[in-house]
Parts: C-alpha cells; structure tokens; sequence
C-alpha cells in the first residue's frame, strides 16, 4: 500500500489530475458536447476509483481502512 508523495495528500492523485484536464477543457471551450463528455468520462472513473478501493479493502484490511480514514479520496 502506497502512502507516501502524493498519496498523502489524495488517495487518487491520478484521477485529481484527470478531472482538472476534464474541468480546463470545458472551461476552454464551453461546448455542450464536451461538458458533456467530460460529465460522462467523470462518472465512469468515479466507479473505477469506487471498484478499485473495494479491492485495496479486501488485501490490504485493516491498514487500508487507517488510510481511508485519515486521507480523502481526491483532496
């Protein structure tokens, strides 16, 4: 289980950066379609970050839930 660096901030640095990319690009162009696109591409790794922290529960246990508790998921 990684803690250190950026994970001490977020447990998904990553995807932070990601839904910055999402939220510049709409604000740049302001078009219907890439609002959106970017809605939709949010969504859909909202439930990977939701999935993938299911598994980190089920092998990391107890010290996986000590993380959850003291870091939040995006920032």
């Amino acid at each position: 289980l990684r803690t250190d660096g950026l994970f001490r901030m977020s447990r998904n640095p990553m995807y932070v950066g990601v839904y910055l990319t999402i939220a510049a690009s709409t604000l740049y162009t302001v078009n219907p379609f890439v609002i959106l696109l970017g809605i939709f591409v949010i969504a859909v790794h909202h439930g990977i970050v939701r999935a993938e922290e299911k598994h980190l529960q089920q092998v990391f246990g107890r010290e996986y839930a000590e993380y959850c508790s003291s870091v939040r998921r995006y920032i």
